[in-house]
């Protein structure tokens, strides 16, 4: 927080040749009331430990959304941090953006869609635990999402280079390990994917890597960073 004011508050955002965006601490850190909406972004491992010291503002009638990259984060919410209690109401959403992190409070997008039919909810029980309004097609945003992820991020963290170097100029050694991993998630997937097939699948994932090919992943920032990866 103190990095964040000593930047006067400030985050550079940049889509499309566009750039501008602010943000501003708003509350005080010792601000022990309820929190109405929370909207989480960080990495599936670290959500967690994030939501960990405001686990005790969250009430019955919180709203907390999950925007982030895989599956299971809320199952693990609601084990640690609500076990016999009533939880917030979970919402869970899907990322269709590549967005890269050029330096501290400096992001850059880019590529995303928006998708009206996304703003049907989806929400965690608020008694079972259990997801009450998962829709069928959000699950199965959310496993294409983590196909994307599995076959664009690991083998461009494995040739160090931006998405596009994957593909570019038909690469054979790149497109050949892209559909090897393709490979294996569908016969993983494919029950819960109905009407898709190996073929679309991997086309969808060569679309997405040509859309979002300047983007460097967060996975090779991670590794050179030494930290812990999706």
């Amino acid at each position: 927080m103190k990095d964040f004011k000593n930047r006067n508050n400030s985050i550079t955002y940049r889509s499309q040749d566009k750039t501008g965006f602010s943000a501003n601490v708003t509350t005080d850190a010792s601000d022990k009331s309820p929190i109405e909406s929370l909207m989480v972004a960080t990495k599936t491992h670290h959500t967690l430990k994030a939501l960990e010291p405001t686990a005790s503002r969250l009430t019955p009638k919180s709203n907390i959304l999950l925007m982030q990259n895989g599956m299971g984060v809320a199952e693990e919410l609601l084990k640690h941090l609500w076990p016999n209690t009533i939880p917030p109401n979970i919402f869970v959403g899907v990322n269709r953006h590549a967005v890269e992190r050029m330096a501290p409070y400096d992001v850059h997008q880019h590529s995303g869609y928006n998708d009206p039919d996304a703003l049907q909810n989806h929400r965690y029980s608020e008694t079972s635990g259990s997801c009450i309004a998962l829709g069928e097609d959000q699950s199965q945003d959310l496993q294409k999402r983590l196909f994307i992820n599995a076959c664009i991020n690991r083998i461009a963290s494995v040739l160090m280079t931006k998405n596009i170097g994957v593909i570019k100029g038909g690469n054979p050694g790149g497109i050949a390990m892209m559909r090897a991993i393709c490979e294996e998630d569908y016969q993983v997937f494919e029950d819960e994917i109905p009407g898709e097939t190996m073929d679309s699948l991997m086309d969808m994932v060569l679309r997405t890597n040509q859309e979002a090919g300047q983007n460097v992943s967060s996975t090779i920032h991670d590794i050179r960073a030494k930290i812990d990866r999706e």
